[in-house]
């Protein structure tokens, strides 16, 4: 289909596209103003576009109009020439080899054709190409807007870009995109990345203004005092004529006089030596860098362009002009000729400007950022940050962000470090949220992956100590800025398939393991994937990539900027999870076929000690186990007995204990003939094998609420976790 066409003297440019309706609609929907959005530029001729509403091309509407060119889309390109010279070989013109190759001359029929895709990258463009008529070099230039299908371009992008701009500045700048964006300078600091760009968009005006104070300098006049012999002064005052008549009979006598003289080593002049002199220094330097690492990406026509710009510089820093001028030492006051004269300003403007930051807003300078596939994965992992912030109206107890470095004039995040931001509830649970989170082989808190390296987006780790002392759940989320829309048009917005599977894949991957020798566990409670999804709440709720959460803590919910009906689906998750107690979450997990797990809040076995010897004995040991009187507790063997706590008499209950094993001995078995606790008695006695050792809270004794232990009482682990009124609650009655 043919979209957009531009009718001229010497060519004709018609630009095709497959797949052009959908894009179009799906674009529509996401626009604000959408019919009125964008603004075509080109050197000269007759433009037609396609417009969907009347199904053919028809007259380029003067002011903005709608867009047709969008991510991720094939476009094909013929420019037919009219009138060319014979030995004329029209070239696309880019900074990207990439874009170069795409396109290929055909003499026989003078077409100049190729195809271009800006996948996830959007903002300005342009299509830039040059022949030869009548023996002159000509170049023809178009330019356009590349719009995203999935996201409000105005509005959602520029707030993707402002969020991730507060949290990690400059990293969204990139280097040899196909588009660019357009923003403002603003006093801060710069760097290389930003300098250069913002030359690549200078470079005329300051090589054309630096020529013109070179040829037309300013220069003011100056008094000097000189001393002369009486015939070198072509005039004498008054009092010169005295002193002349006074020392006649010395003809080598020297006079004093005072003249006035043009002079160029003016404060304006030093001022632009100064700045002609650092902007070529950097330009070289920068220059030769890009040459270096970027010698397989950028074209042979950038190349020349670079070369012929350090030319014209090194003919402007040789200028004798420049010998008779001196140091600058900054502008003691202000100075009209910098502010307004010709040449002068300018230089003045652009030294500003190359030594500015950047405030991200609709602007003139022109910069290439990341492709919005990244951007939005480090949009939802700050997005995320703030749902749970908003959730729990706490601030952040820690932030440490991945620094970012500029590599290969690309800003990115140090390798191998990730971002974590971490919460502190009123309860105490911990909440860590991070970016970028590798799951290896090794692993510092016994989370790893034993095939190959596993590494979602984001990942939300939750601490609670209302069972086991800092017991973890991990949930993984990935940003995925692509829809099942997009290879299928019949497909509705929905996210991929491959990427929900990715989810399963996770979760079946990552184990946590706690010792070498013991058996790993699955460590992931759920997956879910985050992608730029519209529709209302009720269309949402019935698809099945969200009723799977439910039923299997796998699934999606759609987050976009400006779109806060849909992300009350991902607030309403957030919330349930950080609100759930532990034995709520692990009772959902659901078991593998014929297996059961273990119960998340076993029984607590508690048990009197009361004997003094005992009492000693049982403190002072590193490996622990407890015997029972004649009287054995009625529920052992019970599959939810898991842990022992022992009473001791008048003080209560301090430490409690894993139950590894246990033994049904006679008593004069338990201890050695040598030790004092040994008996004669050949009555048996139930053995515990105990295991690690917890303390109950603050290293106090706690009594048992409703009654006393004797000898034993039931209680669950939350009970021990969580005190009432600082007490241990045990519902069960005593045994006898």
């Amino acid at each position: 289909m043919e979209i957009f066409k531009i009718k001229h003297i010497d060519f004709v440019i018609t630009i095709s596209s497959l797949g052009f309706s959908k894009a179009f609609e799906k674009a529509k929907g996401r626009q604000s103003t959408f019919l009125e959005s964008t603004i075509y530029s080109f050197d000269s001729g007759k433009a037609t576009i396609f417009s969907p509403m009347e199904n053919s091309l028809i007259e380029l509407p003067s002011g903005k109009v709608w867009p047709v060119f969008f991510e991720n889309a094939d476009y094909f390109i013929d420019i037919d020439f009219i009138s060319l010279d014979d030995t004329s070989h029209p070239q696309v013109i880019s900074n990207l080899k990439e874009i170069e190759d795409k396109f290929s001359f055909r003499a026989n029929h003078n077409l100049l054709s190729g195809t271009i895709n800006y996948g996830n990258n959007i903002g300005s463009s342009e299509i830039k190409f040059k022949y030869k008529k009548n023996n002159k070099l000509l170049e023809y230039n178009l330019v356009f807007e590349v719009f995203p299908t999935k996201l409000d371009y105005r509005n959602d992008y520029l707030k993707m870009v402002k969020d991730i701009e507060e949290a990690y500045p400059n990293l969204i700048l990139d280097f040899l995109k196909k588009t660019h964006s357009n923003y403002s300078t603003e006093h801060g600091s710069s760097n290389d990345l930003i300098w250069w760009q913002i030359f690549g968009g200078l470079y005329n005006e300051f090589l054309k203004a630096s020529q013109y104070i070179l040829n037309k300098s300013h220069a003011k006049l100056i008094q000097k005092t000189r001393y002369l012999k009486a015939d070198r002064i072509k005039h004498l005052t008054q009092r010169q004529e005295e002193k002349v008549i006074e020392h006649r009979n010395n003809p080598s006598k020297l006079y004093r006089i005072n003249l006035k003289e043009q002079s160029v080593d003016t404060i304006e002049n030093k001022f632009f030596k100064h700045a002609l002199l650092e902007t070529t220094n950097k330009y070289k330097r920068l220059k030769e860098y890009i040459l270096y690492k970027y010698s397989y990406k950028i074209s042979k026509d950038f190349v020349f362009k670079l070369n012929t710009i350090e030319k014209t510089l090194n003919i402007f820093v040789s200028n004798p002009f420049l010998k008779n001028i001196g140091r600058f030492n900054g502008f003691r006051q202000e100075s009209l000729l910098i502010q307004k004269g010709t040449g002068y300003s300018t230089i003045y403007k652009n030294w500003i400007l190359l030594n500015s930051g950047l405030q991200f807003l609709e602007g003139i300078q022109r910069l290439e950022q990341k492709n919005v596939a990244d951007l939005y994965e480090i949009w939802c992992f700050l997005e995320v940050k703030e749902i749970i912030q908003d959730i729990i109206k706490k601030n952040p107890t820690d932030i440490q962000l991945a620094q970012i470095e500029i590599d290969d004039f690309v800003f990115k995040f140090d390798k191998g470090v990730k971002s974590r931001i971490s919460f502190t509830k009123d309860n105490g649970d911990l909440i860590e949220l991070f970016h970028d989170y590798q799951f290896g082989k090794n692993t510092r808190d016994g989370l790893k992956s034993y095939t190959v390296n596993q590494r979602p987006d984001i990942v939300v780790k939750l601490t609670k100590n209302d069972l086991k002392e800092k017991y973890k759940f991990t949930y993984l989320y990935d940003a995925k800025y692509r829809l099942e829309s997009d290879n299928n048009e019949t497909s509705p917005d929905f996210p991929p398939d491959d990427a929900i599977n990715q989810m399963h894949r996770y979760r079946d991957s990552i184990y946590y393991n706690k010792t070498k020798k013991s058996r790993p566990e699955k460590e992931i409670i759920g997956g879910y994937i985050l992608f730029p999804g519209s529709g209302n709440l009720d269309q949402v709720k019935s698809h099945n990539f969200y009723k799977s959460i439910k039923d299997v803590n796998i699934g999606a919910f759609p987050l976009k900027p400006n779109e806060g009906h849909n992300k009350i689906l991902l607030k309403e998750h957030f919330k349930e999870i950080l609100e759930l107690n532990s034995e709520s979450i692990l009772n959902d997990i659901i078991p593998q076929k014929e297996l059961g797990y273990e119960a998340v809040n076993p029984e607590v076995l508690i048990g009197f000690v009361g004997n003094k010897k005992h009492i000693e004995y049982f403190n002072s040991r590193s490996e622990q186990f407890y015997h029972t009187g004649i009287k054995k507790p009625s529920r052992f063997g019970y599959k939810d007995l898991k842990y022992f706590c022992p009473y001791i008499k008048g003080k209560g209950c301090k430490y409690y204990y894993d139950i590894i094993d246990y033994s049904i001995v006679p008593r004069n078995k338990v201890f050695d003939k040598s030790h004092e606790l040994y008996s004669t008695d050949t009555s048996e006695r139930l053995v515990l094998h105990l295991g690690d050792k917890y303390i109950i809270k603050n290293e106090k004794y706690y009594k048992v609420a409703n009654g006393i232990v004797n000898p034993y009482r039931y209680s669950k682990l939350s009970y021990l976790r969580n005190l009432t009124d600082n007490k241990i609650k045990a519902p069960a009655k005593d045994e006898e």
